[in-house]
């Protein structure tokens, strides 16, 4: 497809004509579109996002990009990281701080994501699940800016907090495993973090719990990095963090 044909759909994006459907369906395991997709493209998805369509659409579209017949495509996985953290402020809803943590808190006790499917919330769902679909297939440039965005103290909070919800957990243990353990380059420190080790129990029970056949999968590979990277036991016996 000729870019110009393409930005004939590009200008009815953000209006209420169906068109952000319309282009969903045409990247959808589409190889040739996405692979030739031009960065502007990608830059008015993300653009429209910034100026307020902060909707799980528009971040599928996105995420689409990104995976094509379940293979990551490295181009545009670093193109879109990239243009959402240069916007960061304007395009994440990130509920890492005890403000805005409040704010989800109070959108989990109205319902709000079961009520309206462009809620706040599920758009902070599906922008985890972009992050680390970014990341996955070892791309150390999206692993450095997704790193960047919660820390591992911050992803062990998230699955420690008893308000959160379980869907919103299982997508920081995917998360935890595509930008932290299976990187192109072994984060600083991992293997021997007394706190990440103590908290297995908790990541094994989130993802136990709550992610369906298809991500348990990835929970595996998470056990074998774990199995194989295990720092020796303390001398002295200490319990594991009761976290949830």
């Amino acid at each position: 497809m000729k870019h110009r044909h393409l930005d004939v759909f590009m200008y009815y994006l953000t209006r209420d004509v169906g068109a952000s459907y319309f282009i969903t369906e045409l990247f959808r395991n589409n190889a040739i579109i996405c692979s030739q997709i031009a960065e502007q493209h990608i830059q008015k998805i993300v653009n429209a996002i910034a100026e307020g369509f902060k909707q799980p659409q528009f971040v599928e579209m996105l995420e689409i990009l990104c995976i094509v017949n379940k293979k990551p495509l490295r181009r545009n996985q670093t193109i879109v990281v990239k243009l959402l953290i240069e916007k960061q402020q304007e395009t994440m809803v990130l509920f890492n701080d005890v403000e805005t943590v409040q704010r989800r808190n109070q959108l989990i006790d109205i319902g709000d994501h079961e009520a309206n499917e462009n809620s706040l919330l599920n758009f902070h769902m599906k922008m985890i699940d972009l992050i680390t679909k970014c990341a996955r297939g070892r791309v150390y440039e999206a692993e450095i800016k997704a790193q960047s965005l919660y820390s591992l103290n911050d992803i062990l909070t998230q699955l420690s907090d008893p308000k959160n919800l379980w869907d919103i957990k299982s997508l920081f243990v995917i998360f935890l495993q595509e930008v932290y353990f299976e990187t192109e380059k072994k984060v600083t420190g991992l293997a021997v973090n007394r706190t990440v080790w103590n908290n297995i129990p908790t990541i094994e029970r989130v993802a136990t719990t709550e992610i369906e056949a298809a991500e348990g999968e990835q929970f595996k590979r998470i056990n074998a990095l774990f199995t194989r990277d295990a720092p020796p036991a303390p001398s002295s016996s200490s319990s594991c963090a009761q976290l949830l």
